[in-house]
């Protein structure tokens, strides 16, 4: 797994709180609580948080009492709670087929171990696993984000993209979670301001300093927005922009009647070869000042870039999408 993914996702994650059903109160779901507890106590997880705080986690998603019990029913099998010891305590065959399904085989590969779940058709089964591998996919709770921790996030993604399989999906809590999942099964990127990793930082509005034409810049944004205007110090200004501000800068100014664009006082018909030579100019810029820009473009590669949120047609944008994507494509190949 490429480790950027996993890191940068960790540094993001703004500790959103996790959407809680509550568990019901009733007979069975007591019992299934006392038998759990007692299978966990004492235990803990990789970081030193109590063990029972994933079963009871999963076992909140979960709604009536026959998912929950066996959510709950589940981990105390995989913690030594044996199967004919559950049946001896009342619990249906229904529930324990269900553990069952779920029981943890140590013999068995990882990711072999979650497609038996899948070819089960249980559906409550798999909604289990997928809570709890959900769950393990929480970064916040990695203290540490080593190469083990990176490694455990890969074959969670690889489990997840097992059980989500025609189309049987659960949705995300974390759209950061949700666009690494999606980049990683598929191979793509989608480049956008607020996307996470390289996603993001790829974005022209991303803050990257660099000098072009003797002007010091703060983004390739600031110099594509400062081309709307005819005045060289308008653009000097607006160059220095990055981000939103940068975008905003250039929101109003009228280009698109004489499909002209400028630069330093010349002026560069929307459709001439001579503008998309001076946006070569400007990326090659960008790309031979910038460090950053140049090491995520080199982790990009195997990926296929996108940018959903683009526009193909030249005469109402100054950048459209092939010309934005056929530039980084350009540059990464001038990677060794």
């Amino acid at each position: 797994m490429e480790a950027f993914w996993a890191i940068d996702a960790y540094k993001r994650q703004n500790r959103k709180g996790m959407d809680k059903r509550g568990i019901i109160s009733s007979e069975t779901v007591n019992r299934a609580l006392a038998i759990v507890f007692n299978a966990q106590k004492g235990q803990a997880d990789k970081n030193g948080r109590p063990g029972i705080l994933r079963t009871l986690h999963v076992a909140e998603q979960m709604k009536g009492d026959l998912p929950i019990c066996a959510a709950l029913l589940s981990a105390a099998n995989n913690n030594g709670v044996t199967l004919e010891e559950l049946s001896a305590a009342g619990f249906s065959e229904a529930v324990i087929a269900i553990v069952r399904i779920l029981s943890w085989n140590h013999a068995v590969d990882f990711l072999e171990y979650y497609q038996s779940i899948k070819d089960s058709g249980n559906i409550i089964a798999i909604n289990i696993a997928l809570t709890g591998l959900l769950f393990d996919c929480d970064l916040t709770r990695v203290r540490n984000m080593d190469t083990q921790a990176v490694e455990w996030y890969y074959q969670c993604i690889q489990a997840i993209a097992i059980l989500e399989s025609d189309n049987n999906k659960t949705h995300w809590r974390d759209g950061d979670m949700e666009y690494i999942y999606n980049a990683m099964t598929t191979r793509t990127i989608d480049i956008k301001s607020d996307a996470p990793s390289i996603g993001g930082r790829l974005s022209n509005l991303n803050a990257r300093s660099f000098v072009f034409c003797g002007i010091e810049c703060g983004s390739i944004e600031g110099v594509l927005q400062s081309l709307k205007m005819s005045d060289p110090i308008q653009q000097y200004v607006m160059c220095r922009l990055h981000g939103f501000e940068a975008k905003k800068a250039g929101k109003n100014q009228e280009w698109k009647t004489s499909q002209t664009l400028y630069w330093m006082g010349k002026a560069f018909p929307r459709g001439s070869s001579e503008y998309q030579q001076l946006l070569n100019s400007l990326y090659k810029a960008a790309f031979d000042q910038n460090k950053q820009f140049r090491e995520d473009l080199g982790l990009s590669k195997g990926y296929k870039l996108l940018h959903s949120i683009g526009t193909d047609d030249p005469a109402q944008t100054i950048l459209t999408r092939d010309e934005f994507i056929s530039r980084l494509e350009w540059l990464r190949e001038m990677i060794e």
